[in-house]
């Protein structure tokens, strides 16, 4: 695949949560699907990258404030698309589950029996509606994914929403099998996952060179290979 741009502004400052398997920062290797489309990027664009790890809200935040210039791993929604510049095409996407302890998922077998339980979800992550915005919901806020599973084996929240293969992927790596499953409700929900920039980033000039690097990895079944290799 050919360079599309001269060097950038350098290094390229990238948002970086743990959120498996899309990032994996939780070693001092950050790997995961994310980071290996992010370096292809990088390379094509003779780029150098700076992995900064952070909580997804803490994240969001100094993307807001530009000091962070790339972030992957993002649902689109108007409030945020005020300070991120969304770059398409989407390059992957998750569908949203609720998982309970093993045994009650009919705990949840319809939207309106989460108005009777407590719901553990991840602060600033965007879900579906009406879920994002119903205040009827009792919610416990964590500010990482993998803070939700633990929540459950404490009995802190009867229910926990998030998203897979995030989900099912924790459960395979920590041993969880047979511990928790999904309820019988299902929202039937995907959410497309989208590359974005800061708008008060340099990189916002190569927002278009970028787009047509993530279309030709995503067109040549690059992206689909990587995502393999964590399924």
């Amino acid at each position: 695949m050919e360079t599309l741009a001269d060097p950038p502004i350098q290094p390229i400052k990238v948002a970086t949560t743990n959120w498996q398997p899309f990032m994996i920062s939780d070693t001092d290797q950050i790997t995961g699907i994310d980071a290996e489309i992010t370096q292809l990027i990088m390379e094509r664009l003779r780029a150098t990258t700076i992995f900064r790890k952070c909580p997804f809200k803490r994240c969001l935040a100094e993307m807001e404030k530009g000091v962070l210039d790339l972030q992957s791993g993002i649902a689109f929604n108007e409030e945020r698309n005020k300070y991120l510049l969304y770059l398409e095409p989407s390059y992957s996407k998750v569908s949203v589950k609720f998982y309970t302890k093993a045994g009650k998922n009919s705990i949840l077998s319809r939207y309106e029996d989460l108005y009777k339980i407590k719901v553990g979800s991840v602060v600033k992550s965007h879900y579906f509606e009406p879920f994002n915005s119903d205040l009827k919901i009792n919610k416990h806020k964590a500010f990482k994914e993998e803070d939700l599973f633990p929540l459950l084996q404490k009995r802190r929240v009867d229910v926990i929403i998030g998203t897979n293969p995030n989900l099912d992927y924790q459960i395979l790596q920590h041993g969880l099998k047979g511990e928790f499953e999904a309820t019988k409700y299902d929202p039937q929900k995907e959410v497309p996952l989208y590359f974005a920039i800061s708008r008060k980033s340099p990189l916002i000039s190569y927002a278009e060179q970028i787009s047509e690097i993530l279309q030709k990895l995503k067109d040549n079944g690059i992206i689909e290979k990587i995502e393999s290799k964590y399924r």
